[in-house]
């Protein structure tokens, strides 16, 4: 099984609930989707089979056992990425800590029984209209927030029943200019917390590891 693979590489969660948890992310280098804040560049995958992706997580894991597969589109590879969990699983060793697999999912595509199996956590960050949802249930749903978006804030929240609710505001690319002091000036991040204070069901999520201009 050969699939399109943009990066291995660990870091920390920067966004949602687990922000600050030691993570391997493997992102896939293909989407279904085509949106224009992206900021991967899907010009440059490589392909990658099974065994090489899970010698790959295994060597720069440095024996961190949390996964994350992101993308692109996770979802376009479900049962070559069963298949990646298992080779993992394969290799534990006795008293090993389990491994945790997350997934990071636009919600347009349907969640196959035995991917879901395996999944620990599913954020769903939509990048479709709340009624073209494919996945009704998650972990976290976590949008990205616009004065735009705010107008389908209430129909996503009531789509998808998940455990935290988060609004991400969009901005511009840091630049090496930027601080932290003036980065949450921009009319999203200032349009967001006053949403917040409005329907406090939700909690801001804020991509730290750009302002902290780690991977």
């Amino acid at each position: 099984m050969i699939l399109p693979i943009k990066e291995i590489f660990l870091s920390v969660q920067g966004e949602g609930a687990n922000t600050g948890m030691p993570a391997i992310f493997v992102r896939v280098g293909k989407c279904n989707k085509a949106c224009g804040f992206c900021d991967t560049d899907f010009k440059t995958e490589s392909t990658m089979d099974v065994r090489s992706i899970v010698d790959a997580v295994l060597t720069v894991g440095l024996g961190c056992r949390n996964v994350i597969f992101t993308g692109g589109e996770p979802l376009l590879f479900q049962m070559e990425l069963v298949q990646v969990m298992l080779g993992l699983m394969e290799q534990d060793q006795p008293q090993a800590h389990r491994w945790f697999f997350c997934v990071e999912t636009n919600g347009s595509l349907a969640m196959e029984l035995r991917f879901h199996a395996y999944i620990d956590w599913v954020t769903v960050s939509p990048k479709v209209d709340p009624k073209h949802l494919k996945i009704r249930q998650a972990s976290e749903l976590k949008v990205v927030f616009t004065t735009d978006s705010a107008r389908l804030l209430e129909e996503y929240r009531k789509a998808v029943e998940a455990d935290f609710y988060y609004l991400s505001p969009m901005a511009p690319p840091l630049r090496l200019a930027d601080t932290m002091s003036e980065y949450p000036k921009h009319s999203n991040y200032l349009a967001v917390l006053e949403y917040l204070k409005e329907d406090p069901t939700w909690r801001l999520s804020i991509q730290s590891h750009k302002v902290l201009r780690i991977q």
